[in-house]
């Protein structure tokens, strides 16, 4: 088989279960009701063997790409000291994954591996990995029997992330390359938020960051890449606001949007953004991919 999806999916606990503010309720409840339709829309494409995450909120390196390789991962969503009955466990194929950090590293990319504790401990996860998983684990019939490969993006991307454009569309094209001529069925989910500087927050709990008037311009931006991958300009010029308003999606985008120009180069895929929203200081945006 091959790659049979790709997915956007925010990592906002939100999502999960919305505060009691009816100022925000209705635009989470939109985004947890469009996180369940993208999964079950590319999962009817066929269960996949292999579900590929990458997260830039999980355990990262300050220079290299990681790749986890522990047996097991699992952990919470826990935010604030909330979310935590929502909770993800998965195996982590570390054959593929070795044979995937192999690969990068032989092509001079900066990529490491990223062992926790000892390899038959469970890596531990949080909310950039749970709720994505959570989500799509809840859609996935016997997901306890599919191989998970994680890969995290190192810290640097928050002060270098539009000048690692060219690093990020490498890795894209060699996870396209590594992952597509395989026999099992591969789902790529990409872990990410919009601007971080919306004016918008959770009672009590201010935007950390500030406020910056062109978040909204941002999101605007990433939404229309996201129904047309080929549109390069958009990301591009979404890049040039990047350091004003903090976007931890950024990355992954760019990734992802490498692997379906590869794609699409074979055949054609279908884009949907089922939803985009800020009902919090960070947007959030939900999208689904699979071919025609």
């Amino acid at each position: 088989m091959t790659i049979t999806g790709c997915l956007i999916l925010p990592h906002g606990a939100i999502t999960l279960r919305a505060p009691q503010n009816l100022d925000m309720l209705e635009s989470c409840q939109r985004l947890h009701s469009a996180c369940h339709t993208a999964c079950k829309s590319v999962l009817s494409e066929g269960v996949p063997d292999i579900v590929v995450l990458i997260t830039p909120h999980g355990i990262s390196n300050s220079r290299d790409f990681g790749v986890y390789l522990n047996d097991v991962a699992e952990g919470d969503a826990e935010w604030d000291n909330d979310w935590k009955e929502y909770k993800a466990k998965c195996n982590i194929s570390v054959e593929i994954s070795n044979e995937l950090l192999k690969l990068l590293t032989s092509n001079f990319m900066k990529a490491d591996g990223i062992t926790a504790f000892a390899e038959i401990c469970a890596m531990p996860l949080r909310w950039g990995e749970v709720i994505p998983l959570w989500f799509l684990h809840q859609n996935l019939p016997n997901h306890e029997n599919v191989k998970h490969v994680i890969l995290s993006v190192p810290r640097r991307r928050i002060e270098v992330g539009a000048e690692m454009i060219p690093e990020l569309e490498e890795l894209g094209s060699k996870l396209e390359e590594f992952f597509q001529p395989r026999e099992e069925k591969v789902l790529i989910v990409i872990s990410g938020d919009l601007a971080h500087k919306h004016s918008h927050s959770i009672p009590h709990h201010p935007a950390p960051y500030g406020v910056h008037d062109q978040s909204e311009h941002f999101d605007a931006l990433c939404e229309k890449w996201a129904k047309d991958s080929q549109d390069r300009d958009s990301l591009f010029d979404a890049a040039k606001m990047l350091n004003d308003v903090r976007s931890c999606g950024f990355t992954g985008f760019v990734i992802l949007g490498e692997i379906l120009n590869r794609l699409r180069k074979r055949r054609e895929w279908s884009s949907n953004v089922l939803v985009r929203e800020h009902p919090t200081y960070y947007g959030m945006m939900v999208a689904a991919y699979k071919p025609v």
